[in-house]
């Protein structure tokens, strides 16, 4: 059985990859730190390096809205980036999980949405397994 990932070039591939490991990395960080994660974007430029984007974070607004108008300002700058992970805390099947809303610009390939569930010890983290389903392309349609 072939998959999407058998239909992309070794780029992309290293691309969506090595984003999902920073990601993932950098909210282990920022949990084991704050002791939560507060959502954020991690980017490769259209250069080809990685970066990180602030989130906006306003109290009076939904979760969903957040998200909503994330991506709205992810879609305003995508000729400019390749690859964009959308990092933020989640349950998911009632545990508590880093969520990352993964999408290239390539458009061979899927949007992923991704959960890592987490368990915390003395301000340690540790990071499940991923799980990954398809997702709604957002930023590229």
């Amino acid at each position: 059985m072939t998959s999407w990932r058998d239909d992309v070039s070794k780029t992309v591939l290293g691309e969506m990859d090595g984003l999902l490991d920073t990601a993932l990395r950098s909210a282990k960080d920022r949990l084991d730190a704050d002791d939560v994660l507060v959502p954020f974007v991690q980017v490769v430029e259209d250069d080809g390096t990685e970066s990180a984007r602030l989130v906006e974070i306003v109290e009076d607004v939904r979760p969903d809205q957040l998200l909503e108008e994330l991506f709205e300002k992810l879609r305003a700058e995508r000729d400019q980036v390749r690859c964009v992970a959308v990092v933020f805390d989640a349950i998911v099947g009632g545990a508590r999980a880093v969520q990352v809303l993964l999408e290239h610009r390539s458009p061979k390939t899927p949007a992923l949405v991704l959960a890592v569930p987490y368990k915390a010890q003395k301000r340690r983290h540790q990071l499940g397994e991923v799980r990954a389903a398809e997702g709604e392309r957002r930023i590229w349609p």
